[in-house]
């Protein structure tokens, strides 16, 4: 194929700038294979109402150049095509927007309540990754010790992965949702498994990108949770389109924060009954039994509750607003403002309008003890003593929390502190020493004298942190392979075109029998329109199949420029007289 010079990473054109040819197309692909690869034979199979083949391949083309369709090679000739996940919630906005869904009302049993959150398994995760060195094997995972603290820290249980349904990064050595937590941490660019030092003294492990890190913390619990969400629905969804067009019609803006809905009256067919069923398995209906591993996810991840009503029917609601998922889960809030309570008791109660860098700092020097609605940090002897091993000493933490806290700062609080933070043993190795309060350098983490804390310690610094941003977030792809830049000439559509006789296409007049019939059979081969006249009156036909012995061709017969309904005849030798081949008119 050759280029033409236009690449697929330019623009992408809006819904509204699109050609009635290239929404239709855009339509039944998205109904027919959500975002699923389909190939082109996938596509021969695609019959969509008074379009011909050729029309189908040339929309695709042009939707390609627009940047609504994407491509990848799988080898020699062979193409893979898909709609890049992140534009899927603008088309179930545009053609797939719910009718009116009625409340299901209270139910009589409360299945299961959202847990913590995942944004807070991932915060947590985060925070032990930072105070504890996370080595791997020689194998290339975690130490067993680091994945059984993982499971404790994390809410989200195995029950709530059904690895069978969902499709996510699994692997032999963690658990389900240990796996799934350290996915994210790399999908969302906040860490991965990597390689430190010199080649000498080189070591292995979860090691954090501090810039990500820092951006990511500045983001409101909305904002995380919502790309979160938005990873979730690519990664995990399964490739069923039935059950894709389930997965983003649960984010539809009319099934608000709160509203018990039932999920079987979100079941509805996602494809167009006249398409054909093709062996892979692009068509097929879901059931609510099927729905409820992606519900079960949702309620462990804390996104939904799930309830049942007195006849047995599960129902859900939501407990956040779902609508930026739907369009890629990148609206960032402001984050909070809030401040936290320093106890008598030495607790710390972070309500949830508390920043996250402020939470962040928070409890690398304190011991988690649980969260809820309000989170629960506590002071303790060891966590002060380790994070001034770390670097960090009783003046920072104590001005950390002067600043940080909304009321009271108890006296033997402070005094604790200090009498803590002078007990660690200053003989040992202490790689964050360097830290000083207010500095918003971040160590990059492959000096083995950078800090093992690496956030800032002034709350009027943090912003610092992220003043150069590495740029938005990057959009979202549900790509088969490597995607081509290239676009192929549209003369490559019909190849064979200039085989044919000009006047085939130009002289509206009748032929010999012989003719007539091989003009039907090169309508077919080029998967091409006829004009022809049926009893005076000029109809335009779709010729679909052939047939011999005695000699007929059927297809979808309509009138031109009429929105009807098209009829599926079967013509004979002689049923027609003039005639003529329609060729798309970009072609």
């Amino acid at each position: 194929m050759t280029a033409m010079g236009d690449h697929e990473r330019g623009g992408t054109a809006s819904l509204d700038q699109l050609r009635p040819l290239e929404r239709t197309v855009l339509s039944f692909i998205w109904r027919r294979f959500a975002g699923r690869p389909f190939s082109d034979d996938h596509l021969r199979t695609l019959i969509i109402p008074r379009l011909s083949g050729a029309e189908v391949q040339l929309g695709v083309l042009l939707l390609r150049r627009r940047g609504w369709i994407k491509a990848a090679s799988k080898g020699w000739n062979e193409w893979e095509y898909c709609i890049p996940f992140h534009k899927l919630g603008f088309l179930q906005s545009s053609f797939g927007g719910l009718q009116a869904v009625p409340s299901a009302g209270e139910p009589s049993k409360l299945l299961q309540e959202g847990r913590a959150g995942i944004s807070l398994d991932v915060f947590n995760t985060l925070v032990y990754a930072e105070k504890t060195s996370l080595a791997v094997t020689s194998r290339g995972v975690l130490h067993k010790k680091h994945i059984r603290r993982l499971e404790e820290i994390a809410a989200l249980s195995p029950n709530d992965l059904d690895p069978a349904v969902l499709r996510f990064t699994q692997h032999e050595a963690y658990p389900p949702q240990i796996a799934l937590i350290l996915d994210l941490l790399q999908s969302l660019g906040l860490a991965a498994i990597q390689s430190l030092g010199l080649a000498a003294i080189q070591r292995h492990g979860l090691i954090i990108d501090r810039r990500a890190l820092g951006e990511w913390l500045e983001l409101s619990r909305e904002a995380m949770d919502n790309r979160i969400l938005f990873i979730l629905m690519e990664r995990c969804t399964p490739e069923n389109p039935a059950y894709q067009h389930f997965v983003w019609r649960l984010c539809d803006p009319s099934l608000t924060c709160g509203r018990w809905i039932d999920p079987g009256l979100l079941l509805s067919d996602s494809h167009d009954g006249s398409q054909k069923e093709d062996g892979a398995g692009t068509i097929s209906r879901l059931h609510a039994g099927e729905a409820f591993p992606w519900l079960r996810l949702l309620a462990g991840c804390g996104y939904i509750d799930l309830g049942e009503n007195d006849d047995g029917r599960i129902v859900f609601r939501w407990r956040m607003t779902p609508l930026p998922a739907l369009f890629g889960g990148f609206a960032n809030s402001e984050a909070g403002s809030g401040r936290l309570y320093i106890q008598p008791d030495f607790d710390i109660l972070i309500p949830p309008d508390v920043p996250y860098t402020l939470r962040f700092q928070a409890a690398l020097f304190t011991e988690r003890l649980s969260d809820d609605v309000m989170s629960v940090y506590r002071l303790t002897r060891d966590s002060v003593m380790e994070a001034a091993r770390a670097g960090i000493g009783p003046e920072q933490i104590i001005q950390l929390l002067e600043k940080g806290a909304a009321a009271g700062f108890p006296d033997h609080v402070r005094t604790a502190i200090v009498q803590w933070g002078m007990g660690a043993d200053d003989s040992e190795n202490r790689p964050g020493h360097r830290l000083q309060l207010g500095n918003a350098d971040l160590a990059d983490g492959a000096d083995g004298g950078s800090s093992r804390y690496p956030l800032p310690w002034s709350l009027d610094s943090a912003a610092a942190v992220i003043t150069e941003r590495a740029g938005s977030t990057g959009e979202a792809e549900n790509e088969p392979n490597e995607v081509d830049e290239r676009l192929p000439d549209i003369r490559s559509l019909l190849p064979d075109l200039t085989r044919i006789p000009a006047m085939w296409t130009k002289d509206w007049r009748a032929y010999h029998s012989s003719t007539a019939k091989q003009m039907m059979e090169q309508a077919l081969a080029l998967s091409v329109k006829l004009e022809i006249s049926i009893n005076g009156r000029r109809m335009e036909f779709i010729p679909r199949e052939l047939g011999r012995n005695p000699w007929t061709i059927t297809g979808a017969l309509f009138p031109p420029g009429a929105d009807g309904p098209e009829s599926i005849v079967q013509l004979s030798e002689g049923q027609w007289r003039e005639m003529r081949l329609l060729i798309p008119e970009s072609v």
